[in-house]
Formats: C-alpha cells, structure tokens, sequence
C-alpha cells in the first residue's frame, strides 16, 4: 500500500513509519527535516509543511491512505492554535488530493474516565499538556464534520512508552482502558501495530464505505479481549459467548445483520493473532 505519513520523525510518528516498513508498504514521509531520516527501502523522504495546503496536497496526491502524527511540537507556545490550523490544513490537502483514507493519532484526552468525565478534565492534569489534548479532540470533532471521508481516530491508553513490542492490546470504545491495577498503559509500538493494522484491515474504505464512516477506537495493552463500540453504525462487540473448546469469541450485534456478520469475523480474526 502507498502511504503517506505525517510526523514520521517524532516519538509516535517514528514507530508507525517503522512498523509500516516492515510490513512492506512504500511510505512518504512528509516531513520538515527529511534529512533525518534515514534511507530504507519503501521510504520516500519528502519537505513539506502542513501548514501550505495546497503544496501539501500535491505530496500526497496518489496515495492510497494518509496518516497523521502531526503535533506542532510541545514547546510550541500556540501549542492549541497551530495544531487545529494544522488538522483543518491536513483535512483540507487530504480531500483536495482525493485520498478518501485517513488515520489520526489521537489522544486520551478525550476519553471518559468515568460516565460524563473525560480525561483532561482531571484536575491533576498536568497544565502543559492540556493545549495539545484539548487540539486533539478539536481533530475529532473536525473529522466528524467530513461525511464523505473515511477516517479512524486511534486514541492510546494515557500513558505511551517506548517498550516492548508485543503486539497484544485490547481495544475499546470512547472509554479510558485501565488494567487490573488501574493504570492506563500501551508501548508506542504495539499502537504502531494497532494503527497499521486498522490501515491493512480497511475496515472503513473500499467495500464497506457503505456500513461505517467513521471509527474511534481506545487502546490499552494486554490480552486482546474486551469489546469496542463502533460509534457510526452502533455496533456493540461483545465476548459473552464461547465456542465448544471453551475459547471466548467476540461478537458483533447491530440493526444491519450483514455489519454485525462482517464485524465479528474482522475481530475474531484479529484476536486470534
């Protein structure tokens, strides 16, 4: 697959260009510094500023997805204010390009902690990071404004390390994901490995543009198991049920059978991994 890729030299932009390599897609990275990267096949290195929209549109013209990792940067002191102009530039190239495929990275933020309280409305919240979270859910609201793009919204768990890959991970709805100790918690790689595989899966583009629009997914690390919402179609998926050999399978129920037969069987086969 021809991808380009938004961010590819910051602390999560890095782990989807190098996992989207080894997965063998040719990506174009499009960055301010290309001399940072270094040459490996599949790459194309590429100048470019989010903030130029037509120039920007013409760098990912012909590609078949586009993924961002954009973040102005943390020490950026219009931190809120150059990230959303930057999503509403990205947004803007992406559908002047006609690329109908994209992935976010977004943030827990916007997650609910509990029913009615989101994340960032902690007020332990470290002051500093709140400008970038409160960009990050403007980027969801601005990509639920476009009904004729499709788009996933991959929130990790509050806390991303550079650890081991394991490629386990269990994904959720709108909800923060905790583990039984109750911390929140995913290695940037296995969201790399999340995110690449929501782009192979194409849940949203192609065959099934007419069932889902759009897909916000949360992530946690662990076993695959636990259930995710698919806010466009009301699809609940749920692990209540077993087979004969006592194995847990997740399914799908919705008004639309034909989702509901389409989305189990996407998720089963992920889980099985």
């Amino acid at each position: 697959m021809k991808v380009a890729l938004l961010g590819a030299t910051g602390f999560v932009g890095s782990a989807l260009l190098k996992e989207a390599l080894q997965r063998g897609h040719t990506v174009t990275a499009i960055v301010r510094h290309p001399e940072k990267l270094e040459q490996r096949q599949g790459l194309v290195a590429r100048a470019g500023d989010v903030y130029d929209t037509s120039s920007l549109a013409k760098l990912i013209e012909g590609h078949d997805a586009l993924v961002s990792a954009f973040n102005p940067g943390w020490n950026d002191p219009n931190l809120y204010a150059d990230q959303v102009r930057g999503t509403a530039s990205i947004i803007k190239a992406v559908k002047l390009a006609g690329i109908k495929r994209v992935l976010w990275v977004g943030g827990a933020g916007g997650l609910q902690a509990k029913p009615g309280v989101r994340v960032i409305d902690d007020p332990n919240m470290p002051a500093w990071v709140k400008p970038g979270s409160l960009a990050t859910i403007d980027a969801l609201e601005q990509l639920r404004k476009e009904p004729d793009l499709g788009w996933s919204f991959l929130a990790p768990s509050a806390t991303l390390k550079p650890i081991t890959r394991t490629g386990k991970f269990r994904l959720g709805s709108d909800h923060l994901l905790v583990d039984e100790a109750g911390q929140s918690v995913i290695s940037v790689e296995d969201y790399a490995v999340a995110m690449i595989d929501e782009l192979e899966t194409q849940r949203i583009s192609g065959s099934r543009s007419r069932w889902v629009t759009e897909l916000v997914i949360s992530l946690q690390s662990g076993a695959p198991d636990g259930c995710f919402f698919c806010c466009s179609t009301n699809a609940r998926i749920s692990n209540r049920r077993t087979d004969r050999s006592g194995k847990k399978l997740l399914t799908a129920s919705c008004s639309s059978r034909k989702v509901s037969k389409t989305l189990s069987s996407l998720i089963n086969r992920n889980s099985s991994r």
